[in-house]
């Protein structure tokens, strides 16, 4: 919330403004002005957002009844025994965990950096 409450703070009243006087309901201003200028900040928050659910391990280790709810960070555990580690299946099954994640980074980095660099102007 507050890497939208800065990112928002930067978009000018200006053009709500300019949208009322052109004949915008609130509801046009929020999906015509607003939300396009916005997507750069929720691109960022959204992947903040699924990094942080990805990598979370306690509350799945909590929630979690069923194999079939398991994720994959939570899976890393189960190549590891009382007695030893197999290190080559939990390095290889921990380079495929980060594949996502890494794909993900590479489909929305250019819009990530916009809304990173927006969002951390202050008083512009």
């Amino acid at each position: 919330m507050w890497l939208l409450k800065g990112y928002f703070d930067n978009i000018p009243d200006s053009l709500a403004d300019a949208g009322k006087m052109d004949g915008c309901s609130q509801i046009d201003i929020l999906w015509r002005i607003m939300l396009p200028l916005s997507l750069p900040g929720m691109t960022v928050a959204g992947f903040y957002t699924f990094v942080l659910s990805w990598n979370d391990y306690l509350a799945v280790s909590v929630l979690s009844q069923t194999a079939s709810t398991r994720t994959l960070p939570f899976g890393l555990q189960l190549f590891q025994s009382q007695n030893q580690v197999n290190w080559g299946l939990v390095l290889t099954a921990a380079f495929l965990t980060m594949i996502p994640v890494i794909v993900l980074f590479a489909l929305i980095q250019n819009r990530l950096v916009e809304g990173l660099a927006d969002g951390g102007m202050k008083g512009m």
